[in-house]
C-alpha cells in the first residue's frame, strides 16, 4: 500500500513496495521524520503522533525487543 504519512513536519512518502516487518517500518519512518525540517517555527507547539513512533523505534533499537513486547512487560 502506498501513500503519505502526514505529521507536524509535513509528509513522508511511504514506498508502495515496502512490506518489511513492523519493526523495520517503524525504524524507516523514524529515520524519514528525523531527516525533515520542521514545518513550524522552533518552539511552536504542534501535536503529532509521529513522536510516539520515533520513541517506539528508539526503544526497539536500544532494547532489541519489539514495541509490542515492551508493552507486555
Amino acid at each position: 500500500m502506498s501513500g503519505r504519512y502526514l505529521n507536524c513536519f509535513g509528509s513522508v512518502n511511504r514506498p508502495a513496495s515496502y512490506a518489511g516487518a513492523v519493526e523495520e517500518q517503524r525504524a524507516w519512518f523514524a529515520q524519514e521524520i528525523l531527516a525533515l525540517d520542521t514545518a513550524q517555527p522552533i518552539g511552536t507547539y504542534a501535536y503529532s503522533n509521529s513522536g510516539y513512533m520515533v520513541v517506539g523505534a528508539a526503544l526497539e533499537e536500544r532494547t532489541g525487543s519489539s514495541w509490542e513486547a515492551l508493552m507486555q512487560e
